[in-house]
């Protein structure tokens, strides 16, 4: 007997994927390649069509797109173009650098600039930018525009009637103009270089690249035009301030020339005259100052010799011709005395002579030391008198100097606001020369050239048709996989025995494929039970009756109920199969039609349901009467026979009871086609009477929530489950299936299921 371990899912509550009632765990439900790629191969169609539509609709969304036309120029900002009148100081040259390319992308496309290109290109008039040239409209415009109108209040009326003046929507137009003309500029600056590349787009090639032209053209234009505004200011400026500088020349010169005549102050080159005369005096002032010294120092020797007697040592002495003269004249005498004294004797009068001679030459000498002792007295005297006089001049005149330095401050001033009027008014001239040779246009040279002017352009831009078409083609197959992917989560049936085992933890029995795919549409399941044995359907109802065999070796059951959750699932063909298979297997096996709500036994077998076991369990009929027996399989049935007011009581009456004990004495094998346990609860009142209970689950269509639900009502009425079997396999989808994993979708309904 199976013993159940896991808790029975409360009623009212939605099992999820890890609810179960045995000891298998959940399956992984991680998605791998292998079944990714089933799960495509089986959703093919899906994933075709998904691409189809969407392609389809991309190319018809592709081919309504009106294509445009893309043209660009390349410019370079540069500095330091060559001038022939270098005005820097007047007209300043950019300095290239990021900050100047964007300031220079942001003049391209200003508005003053898009202004004048439209106006030069006329777009006012052409029917790309002004929709009233556009051509007549055509009949659901006509049909739709004056509800348009008349929801806009006026908007598409005309300005008389809408009350706009005509220069009013001139100027609507024209600034709605340079809004549509901006929008298709754009100017990219580069980061690393001084280029900018302009782009203008447009529906019309030819007008996408004269307008990529025709605006850098009027950028270098207004480069020109703005530095001719700029010089043409400067002149002027220069000229009127020009003016203003002679006139303030002449007369800082006026008041420097009235003010050097008043104050007496003559130019000698650097120095004044009164600066002059003082130098000189303090040369010829040191100059008998060096002289007053020296004839003091020669008149102190003097006296100083002259108090000791030795005057004729003095330089001044010694240095005089005369009394050199008088020296030799007499040194001669004095050797001649000597002499003569040698030779005669002091008395001698030649002796004598001498001797007088020689004291006359001393007396001379005497006389002419004296005369220059004198004369250096004097010399001294005059040396004195004449530098007291010198210092005297030289003080006096330095303080006429010093007078004369007070003018000459005022003087400097003067003759500095000269110079500085000078300098200024010539440095003005020159600019003022250099500004007129500036006006002229041919030498203005812009800080930008064109180095690639737009091309007419062969091929749109956009839209890109082909890849277009070929990103919705790649993106649909992703769109469609990715809801292949998603139906197949979301489909709630089961596909496999894994699936069961895995939800339930219940035993599986068999995969029991549709009759169409065994023997069409119109074949009886029993029959093709007992005369194809071999059959798939065959094999899968053999499979059944093993698997209830080896669920208990020693007492094989006797009495076994077929049910399941909802109608359909095959509960009747199964029972019906499962007792032929026995019957034709040498087993004595009996069929009972116990759905009393909604009988199809008697259809299978194709016999009449008049007597049958609500007649028996009423005591209305006896045993022999409603056992019938089918002649091409042998076995033998009961039909539900006449309808009962109430089925549950005289299922779970004790005559059923005796019934079925009676039964499996006499039968090896006792079948119940029950009815589903959701819609009513007959199978519960049967499912202890018998000894094994066959759950039926349909292949993809039973719900999940459903199925666990009637296991778990089957459970709780303690009936022991043999196994579960699938029933209606689709036989070649059931081949695509990966059975690794679970998660699919199904929707059913057993509306309507009683006829009353």
């Amino acid at each position: 007997m199976t013993t159940i371990t896991r808790l029975p899912v409360p009623s009212g509550e939605d099992p999820g994927p890890e609810s179960g009632f045995g000891l298998a765990a959940p399956a992984d439900t991680a998605l791998d390649l292998r079944r990714i790629l089933s799960i495509l191969k089986r959703r093919k169609v899906m994933i075709l069509g998904v691409m189809f539509v969407v392609t389809s609709l991309a190319a018809l969304v592709v081919s309504q797109l009106t294509p445009l036309y893309r043209a660009e120029v390349t410019l370079v900002v540069e500095s330091n173009r060559q001038n022939i009148a270098p005005i820097q100081a007047v007209v300043q040259g950019l300095n290239p650098d990021l900050m100047t390319n964007e300031t220079e992308a942001a003049i391209l496309t200003s508005r003053e600039l898009a202004a004048k290109a439209v106006e030069r290109l006329n777009l006012v008039n052409n029917p790309l930018y002004n929709p009233d040239l556009l051509p007549k409209k055509g009949l659901l415009s006509a049909i739709f525009d004056p509800i348009t109108e008349a929801v806009m209040g006026g908007a598409g009326l005309s300005p008389e009637a809408a009350g706009i003046a005509p220069e009013e929507k001139r100027r609507t137009l024209v600034q709605a103009t340079i809004d549509k003309y901006l929008r298709a500029l754009s100017v990219t600056a580069s980061e690393r270089s001084r280029v900018l590349t302009l782009q203008f787009v447009s529906p019309d090639a030819r007008l996408a690249a004269l307008g990529a032209n025709t605006t850098s053209e009027l950028y270098i234009l207004d480069q020109l035009a703005a530095k001719g505004e700029t010089t043409s200011r400067a002149s002027d400026w220069l000229k009127h301030h020009a003016e203003e500088l002679h006139e303030r020349v002449i007369e800082s010169e006026q008041k420097l020339e009235d003010y050097r005549r008043q104050s007496g102050i003559v130019d000698t080159g650097g120095a004044s005259v009164y600066q002059s005369q003082l130098g000189r005096l303090n040369e010829e002032l040191v100059l008998a100052r060096t002289k007053l010294a020296e004839s003091d120092a020669r008149a102190r020797q003097v006296q100083e010799l002259v108090k000791s007697g030795n005057l004729d040592t003095a330089a001044a002495v010694l240095d005089s011709k005369i009394i050199q003269s008088l020296t030799d004249q007499e040194a001669q005498v004095s050797r001649k005395l000597a002499e003569l004294k040698t030779q005669l004797k002091d008395t001698h009068p030649q002796v004598k002579l001498t001797e007088h001679e020689l004291a006359d030459i001393k007396g001379k000498i005497s006389s002419e030391v004296q005369k220059i002792a004198a004369n250096l007295s004097n010399e001294l005297t005059i040396s004195r008198a004449r530098a007291g006089d010198l210092a005297g001049q030289v003080a006096n005149m330095e303080r006429k100097v010093g007078q004369q330095n007070e003018s000459e401050v005022t003087l400097r001033s003067l003759e500095s606001e000269v110079k500085a009027n000078k300098t200024l008014y010539e440095t003005l001239l020159g600019r003022l020369k250099e500004t007129d040779v500036q006006q002229d246009a041919s030498m203005q040279q812009p800080d930008a050239r064109i180095i690639s002017r737009a091309t007419v352009p062969s091929i749109p831009y956009y839209p890109r048709r082909g890849l277009l078409i070929m990103a919705a083609l790649v993106v649909s197959a992703a769109l469609g996989m990715a809801l292949a992917l998603v139906v197949e989560h979301l489909d709630s049936g089961f596909r496999s025995l894994s699936q069961v085992e895995s939800l339930t933890g219940m035993p599986t029995l068999a995969l029991v494929p549709k009759l169409k795919d065994v023997a069409g549409e119109n074949a009886r399941p029993h029959q093709i039970a007992v005369e194809r044995p071999n059959s798939s359907y065959g094999e899968a109802i053999r499979t059944i009756r093993t698997g209830l065999l080896l669920s208990h070796l020693d007492h094989p059951p006797r009495t076994v109920m077929v049910c399941s959750s909802v109608p359909g699932e095959g509960k009747s063909s199964v029972a019906l199969s499962l007792a032929c298979s026995a019957a034709r297997s040498t087993q004595k096996a009996i069929v009972i039609d116990c759905d009393l709500r909604h009988s199809s036994l008697h259809n299978y077998l194709g016999c009449p349901n008049k007597i049958g076991l609500t007649d028996y369990l009423a005591g209305q009929a006896s045993l022999e009467d409603v056992v019938e027996i089918d002649p091409h399989s042998g076995v033998h049935f009961i039909t539900a026979g006449s309808r009962a007011p109430n089925p549950v009581d005289l299922l779970g009456s004790q005559e059923m009871k005796k019934l079925l004990t009676r039964l499996s004495s006499l039968y090896d094998l006792v079948v119940i086609d029950s009815p589903p346990l959701l819609p009513v609860s007959d199978a519960m009142v049967l499912a202890r009477a018998v000894d094994k209970t066959i759950f039926l689950i349909r292949w993809e269509k039973t719900k999940r929530e459903a199925a666990l639900s009637g296991l778990k009502l089957l459970i709780e009425a303690g009936a022991n489950v043999a196994g579960i079997a699938l029933t209606q396999v689709d036989v070649r989808k059931h081949a695509t299936y990966d059975y690794s994993d679970s998660g699919y979708y199904y929707s059913s309904s057993y509306k309507n299921y009683y006829i009353e």
